[in-house]
């Protein structure tokens, strides 16, 4: 989670430099909103300086895929809290683990593939997954005749 709204410059910027480097392939354009974080200067030089077109929405515009995804990810997140029945201060906790769930879920729009398997290229291993808020034991002690976990 983002402290400041000047935190999403930097992000974007170590955002881009993930994409390249796993990809290989170069961000031509980005799509953002006219929201003030994203109306800076540095970001302007960041995307001239890097060919980058930016492509801004205009208010009021139907299609706000960002806060379309925000608002599912808190809602995904707060019935996970609540179900869970775990304290708000794991908000960001679960944020992160319905954005896990997200990127490995069938979409229609990719063909039912989920985005993990079209971004890398690769099954998506579910058997790793467990209830979120599931109780969990830490290692205790090596010693063989105490108890192990706690």
């Amino acid at each position: 989670m983002l402290r400041y709204k000047f935190d999403a410059i930097i992000k974007i910027m170590q955002l881009r430099a993930l994409i390249e480097k796993e990809t290989g392939k170069m961000i031509k354009q980005v799509q953002i909103d006219n929201n003030m974080e994203f109306c800076s200067k540095l970001l302007n030089e960041f995307c001239m300086k890097e060919g980058i077109v930016k492509r801004c929405t205009t208010v009021n515009e139907p299609q706000h895929i960002a806060e379309l995804l925000s608002r599912t990810l808190l809602e995904m997140a707060h019935k996970m809290i609540s179900s869970a029945g775990m304290a708000r201060r794991f908000l960001a906790d679960a944020l992160n683990t319905a954005s896990y769930l997200i990127i490995r879920s069938p979409s229609t729009t990719i063909k039912h593939q989920t985005p993990k398997e079209v971004w890398s290229g690769n099954v998506t291993n579910y058997s790793i997954l467990r209830i979120f808020g599931c109780p969990y034991y830490v290692r205790a002690s090596d010693d063989k005749l105490d108890g192990r976990a706690r």
